[in-house]
């Protein structure tokens, strides 16, 4: 049985809870040999009847550790760490000065969080990684792309109007994030994902800039620091100018959900 998470909600202090396909699959892979969740580990297609979904490998690598099973410690990490190289290699765009160094950076402090896991420095934040691993692993990716593009003062790839560029940044992650916003469901479904896709290139362009600088690559709306990079002060435009752009844009795209 899995050891429930310890992490609580900010809002209301509750602890975070796996979902229950999650916890499904943590209980049938506890039961299961080491070469069979290796094999199931190497499989990168979810939708594959034996995929090993990232938050069950998770709660594995970490069993392992509490258990002292070295041997399947470093078999399944290993496996976790494929993924994540193959995720940033991805994700994480060559155009970006130091892309590499991101990319490796991104690894590391990933890799770290397993080292102090479960000690007084940090008992439970590998927790929402148990919850949705592709949201927490985003939000890491975009913090050191972030933090790479204000330490070389660089602007970000804005999406042109239609095109490659638009299709790159709209893929499932950005559309599952600004899902969030609505706290729905819906854009798990493809066809749902194809209508926000062609929302977000009708949008006007300072519209879609804003959602995808605040949204995606995680830009503050604006700061009290006049040499910190912002939204704002990519757009150049006041930080209010930026808020009524996501409103109006988050509205035009919350239609579709109030639709579905």
């Amino acid at each position: 049985m899995a050891q429930p998470l310890s992490k609580t909600k900010e809002d209301d202090g509750t602890p975070y809870t796996r979902p229950t396909a999650i916890e499904a699959a943590i209980d049938v892979a506890l039961g299961q040999d080491l070469e069979t969740l290796c094999r199931r580990a190497a499989i990168r297609n979810s939708k594959l009847p034996d995929y090993l979904p990232s938050e069950c490998l998770v709660h594995l690598v970490r069993h392992a550790l509490r258990t002292s099973d070295e041997k399947a410690f470093n078999a399944l990490f290993t496996a976790l760490l494929e993924r994540c190289a193959a995720n940033v290699n991805k994700k994480v765009d060559p155009s970006i000065p130091n892309a590499a160094r991101v990319r490796r950076d991104i690894r590391r402090e990933f890799a770290a969080l397993f080292a102090i896991d479960g000690t007084p420095d940090d008992k439970h934040q590998l927790d929402f990684f148990e919850v949705r691993f592709n949201l927490g692993f985003m939000r890491l990716r975009q913090t050191h792309v972030t933090r790479a593009l204000a330490e070389l003062e660089q602007s970000v790839a804005i999406p042109d109007e239609a095109g490659e560029s638009i299709e790159r940044e709209c893929d499932d992650e950005v559309l599952a994030r600004i899902a969030d916003l609505n706290r729905g469901t819906d854009l798990e479904h493809r066809v749902f994902r194809q209508q926000v896709f062609r929302a977000i290139t009708a949008l006007p362009e300072h519209e879609r800039k804003a959602i995808i600088l605040v949204h995606y690559y995680g830009f503050q709306i604006a700061s009290d620091n006049p040499a910190k990079v912002t939204a704002a002060t990519l757009c150049n435009v006041t930080g209010r100018t930026i808020q009524n752009w996501l409103t109006s844009g988050l509205a035009t795209l919350s239609t579709l959900r109030e639709q579905a």
